[in-house]
């Protein structure tokens, strides 16, 4: 037996499901499922062997509970996301929505007991299931487990992984989110599929590099990996007022408009990246004045930049001046300073 085909089995018997391949095709139609690119870097594809573990300490429970029934409204949401919103009028939502309709939900989510409002369920993974039966005014077949906050996130990365797995921003957002509620690394990398310790730092500093309104307005970029997204996350890092508001201004743009996700990002990056430059152009711009003599003599340079303000004497011409300077340097500093305090 290959290793793909013992997966395959693992993960079957995690669900209680004896013909894995027919409930992935109910899957295929009961999800829309989108055709999303893994991300290219081949250090930071999902370690299975991770994830199959939290799939077996989680298996007993599962096969414990058959799934039940739960009025769609007594569901809310986990706290912390894990992917960008979505909306009803996406062609994937519309797709999955129109299969529950005609051949009711194949797939049951998972749930647990909201921690804080009695009666109430949180959703683990399955929300966009638990909203199209909310809208069909119908019940939603939900596994219900007692999941602690970590248990939760860890079978939500178990979920995306399996099935519809994460775009590498979606997945950096998410990890940053983890964090801000804060989860340990050990545990963050377990919820995104990403074991590398050296690799989650990665995810999260582009996550902190870039404004997560800037990401949204981007998307989720399904084919753009860690190389690309490192380069804007640069730009950022140098020159984040001028990134964004290039971004922002390219926003309004027809081409914009047209584009899909993968579009916007390399838009996105290539006037982020030209601002950044133009604005370091002017950053090594200088002004020069010179101040002279009564007769004419050029003995004074001022050299003034955007982060600095240098002056010079021609030694030459102006060397008694200099001295001049030098030994009243500190009344004029004092001056200065009383002058400035009775403005203020």
């Amino acid at each position: 037996m290959s290793a793909n085909d013992k997966r395959k089995q693992k993960l079957s018997a995690a669900y209680d499901v004896s013909d894995r391949a027919a409930l992935l095709e109910s899957a295929k139609k009961d999800a829309g499922r989108r055709s999303s690119a893994s991300i290219p870097t081949q250090a930071l594809k999902t370690s299975m062997t991770a994830i199959e573990q939290r799939v077996v300490e989680l298996q007993n429970q599962l096969k414990e509970t058959a799934f039940q029934k739960i009025d769609p409204k007594k569901i809310l949401d986990s706290a912390v996301a894990d992917r960008f919103p979505w909306s009803e009028d996406t062609e994937e939502f519309i797709a999955l929505k129109q299969s529950i309709q005609l051949e009711g939900q194949k797939l049951p989510i998972l749930v647990r007991p909201h921690p804080e409002k009695s009666e109430y369920f949180q959703v683990a993974y399955g929300a966009r299931r638990a909203h199209a039966c909310r809208l069909l005014g119908i019940t939603v077949k939900a596994f219900v487990q007692e999941l602690s906050d970590e248990e939760l996130v860890v079978a939500q990365g178990i979920e995306n992984n399996d099935r519809t797995d994460l775009s590498f921003i979606e997945k950096a957002l998410y990890a940053r989110s983890l964090q801000a509620f804060g989860y340990a690394h050990s545990v963050i990398g377990r919820a995104i599929g990403v074991q590398d310790k050296s690799n989650l730092r990665k995810l999260l500093r582009i996550a902190d590099a870039i404004p997560n309104e800037i990401c949204h307005l981007i998307g989720s970029a399904n084919g753009v990996g860690l190389p690309r997204w490192s380069a804007l996350a640069i730009v950022f890092e140098d020159r984040q007022q001028a990134a964004e508001d290039a971004i922002v201004n390219a926003s309004a743009s027809a081409a914009w408009q047209k584009a899909d996700s993968n579009g916007r990002f390399e838009i996105a990056l290539k006037v982020a990246q030209r601002s950044a430059h133009k604005k370091s152009a002017s950053t090594n711009k200088r002004t020069i004045v010179f101040f002279q003599s009564g007769n004419g003599d050029k003995i004074v340079k001022f050299s003034e930049k955007v982060k600095s303000l240098d002056f010079s004497i021609d030694r030459s011409k102006g060397e008694g001046f200099a001295e001049f300077l030098r030994e009243r340097m500190e009344t004029l500093i004092s001056e200065y300073e009383a002058e400035k305090g009775e403005k203020q």
